[in-house]
């Protein structure tokens, strides 16, 4: 974030005033005071869990969509479907929630794929053995015995 970066900038170099730089940027006068007292260079905000009436059944939509995936794509449920099915088993939570814990999982199971080829291909190419030396019509030994 170059924000505090430019905060520090206008305070420190050009002299502007905390009220200056508060009525620019948008943050509160705190905020800018306790951005330029602080030694921080990035602002680190932690992350909330709440809890999700989805987490009783993240076990269940995780096998359920590991089963999905290997099937044709004619024979796949859909994410409809598989709310539907959450639903019966007591789910009271939103299709919004299920369709964002799937698009998640789907990039958790490409960013593992990737990184199973990356390992793979790495571990083909260190097997390879080293190439021979090309020879060249000049090498040292030729060119002795052309000389003699």
């Amino acid at each position: 974030m170059a924000l505090l970066s430019v905060i520090r900038r206008w305070h420190f170099r050009e002299g502007m005033p905390i009220r200056e730089i508060s009525r620019r940027t948008g943050l509160s006068r705190n905020t800018v005071r306790k951005y330029l007292a602080s030694g921080v260079v990035e602002p680190r905000y932690t992350k909330r869990k709440s809890p999700s009436k989805l987490d009783d059944y993240e076990l269940t939509l995780t096998s359920w969509l590991f089963r999905e995936s290997r099937r044709h794509r004619k024979q796949r449920k859909t994410l409809k479907q598989l709310h539907s099915d959450l639903m019966q088993l007591g789910y009271t939570g939103s299709y919004d929630r299920v369709a964002a814990f799937a698009r998640a999982a789907r990039v958790k199971v490409v960013v593992a794929l990737v990184m199973r080829f990356l390992s793979v291909y790495s571990l083909r190419q260190s097997r390879r053995r080293s190439p021979r030396p090309v020879r060249d019509s000049m090498s040292p030994d030729r060119a002795v015995s052309s000389l003699a």
